[in-house]
């Protein structure tokens, strides 16, 4: 850039005419692809640190059960699956020791209390009317009957 930069300014005290139209372009477009290519750095660092905080909360969120009309068949270290015992109970299953991490577009994601980066699952489960949530202190458990 500096040197289209010498080169256009060097012209016009010369009086010479001989940067075109093709010299401009060949700048903007180099000019242009830096600042997307900064743009997408500066992205990349704030979700990478964003991440990061978030992930040291994780503990601290209010405890997730889970309950559901259908088996979900969540496996992951730390999550328990209950079969609940009454048969006329509109939610058979039941699911411990998750952490809502946040729910958008009609999604849930949850991720097991004791998640890690590195071996860590997260679990994304549309909202229905089949499901049930309830949210206790950080290290509570529930009762034993559904």
């Amino acid at each position: 850039m500096a040197l289209f930069s010498w080169r256009h300014w060097t012209s016009r005290r010369t009086g010479s005419a001989r940067s075109s139209v093709a010299e401009l372009v060949t700048g903007y477009v180099l000019v242009s692809i830096g600042l997307f290519w900064a743009v997408g750095d500066y992205s990349g660092a704030v979700g990478t640190s964003r991440a990061f905080e978030a992930s040291t909360v994780i503990p601290a969120r209010p405890a997730a059960t889970l309950y559901s009309a259908e088996s979900l068949n969540l496996a992951a270290n730390g999550v328990a699956q209950v079969k609940c015992a009454d048969p006329g109970s509109a939610y058979k299953y039941r699911y411990t020791g998750l952490k809502l991490l946040l729910q958008s577009s009609g999604q849930y994601v949850f991720l097991p209390a004791n998640w890690r980066a590195s071996t860590g699952v997260a679990f994304v489960i549309p909202k229905t009317d089949k499901l049930r949530l309830e949210f206790g202190p950080a290290r509570s458990v529930p009762s034993p009957a559904c």
